[in-house]
């Protein structure tokens, strides 16, 4: 059997180990309480903090009263150079990305926490059998709307505007459905051109 190194606490006298991970001149220097709350309960560490902070007392930082030179001086003022007029006007508005819309990341947020939402979602989940309506798995499941939530707005809640898929089968049909999209963006930005 293997022999750990043992020391008693000089503030509760309680018994503790060297850890597996300490060296051995770490050990015999630095340890003599078992715990943080030992060492600030011991009145020598207050003895040994009064007197650190004695020797301090009255001196002054290092860097007061440095006088950088030229080349330092220029490379924090291209370091702190101020906006250009243009990113101003590029930044005025933006808000930062958690602060969009009224309750945080997306502005279709709020409209999906409503209850008349939540009852949507549960009649069509009820309706589809807790099943996907592609592929038939029963785990993973999410409900879909067929026509876009952003572009239909008076459909959010229309129980013939859902289907209920499963991760899988989501990804496939969203990403579908951003490529078509794309595709007819295309078209009519060739359209405008080519008039």
């Amino acid at each position: 059997m293997k022999y750990i190194p043992q020391k008693k606490c000089l503030q509760c006298k309680n018994v503790f180990r060297k850890t597996p991970t300490e060296s051995k001149i770490s050990w015999k220097l630095r340890h003599k309480y078992c715990s943080v709350e030992c060492k600030n309960k011991s009145p020598r560490s207050i003895e040994t903090r009064l007197r650190q902070s004695k020797a301090r007392l009255g001196r002054s930082p290092w860097n007061k009263g440095v006088k950088y030179d030229e080349v330092h001086r220029m490379a924090l003022r291209v370091k702190h150079k101020p906006l250009s007029e243009i990113t101003k006007l590029k930044m005025r508005g933006r808000r930062p990305w958690n602060k969009i819309g009224k309750f945080g990341k997306r502005i279709n947020e709020r409209p999906r926490r409503t209850p008349e939402y939540k009852e949507w979602k549960r009649i069509v989940i009820e309706r589809d059998g807790h099943k996907c309506v592609l592929c038939g798995e029963d785990k993973n499941l999410q409900i879909d709307h067929i026509k876009s939530f952003a572009l239909f707005p008076e459909l959010r809640t229309n129980p013939s505007n859902g289907r209920t898929l499963c991760l899988r089968c989501h990804k496939r049909e969203t990403k579908i459905f951003y490529i078509e999209i794309k595709s007819r963006s295309n078209k009519i930005a060739k359209n405008t051109n080519a008039a």
